[in-house]
């Protein structure tokens, strides 16, 4: 069921190094909100003190709004570093309001309907998160068809999909 080629754990190991990096930025980006209560809060204040990534997406921000396109916006869509940014008050707001009114809102509405159609795609080829860990109990090397043969236990994908959409 699983290829264990170097190449495709080297690559597997590569995507989920970048993907903690981001979440890890993201969330550090959170702590960027202005408190100065304290050392620790005011490290945060600090644009020295954030990751090289954090501070490449904050200059970004002072010329263009985030959009779907974003390069940085792999795991969390651009939407949540934007509602994040807005939250935070580190967007811009006449940036926002001259690419909405040059673009009269189609830019984002097109924005949102990337991600709803690639949420919508994921949502129905992915299997669920649970069935995805039970398929990993398997034993390794041993394919779904051994599996089954050899009674031991596999979750039908397919079928806990159509239950979900029923």
């Amino acid at each position: 069921m699983f290829n264990r080629d170097q190449l495709i754990i080297d690559n597997f190991n590569e995507k989920m190094v970048a993907m903690n990096s981001e979440i890890a930025d993201f969330i550090y980006f959170h702590y960027m909100g202005g408190r100065d209560d304290t050392d620790f809060w005011k490290k945060f204040q600090d644009i020295d003190n954030a990751p090289e990534s954090v501070k490449k997406v904050l200059e970004l921000w002072k010329v263009t709004s985030p959009k779907y396109s974003d390069s940085y916006a792999k795991f969390f869509q651009y939407i949540s570093w934007w509602q994040v940014g807005y939250g935070l008050d580190r967007l811009d707001k006449d940036i926002i309001k001259s690419v909405v009114e040059e673009n009269n809102l189609r830019f984002h509405e097109d924005n949102f309907k990337l991600v709803r159609n690639e949420w919508d795609w994921m949502s129905q080829t992915l299997p669920e998160h649970k069935d995805f860990l039970e398929a990993l109990r398997v034993e390794p090397k041993t394919s779904i068809v051994e599996a089954k043969e050899s009674k031991v236990e596999v979750p039908d994908v397919k079928a806990s999909k159509k239950k979900k959409n029923n």
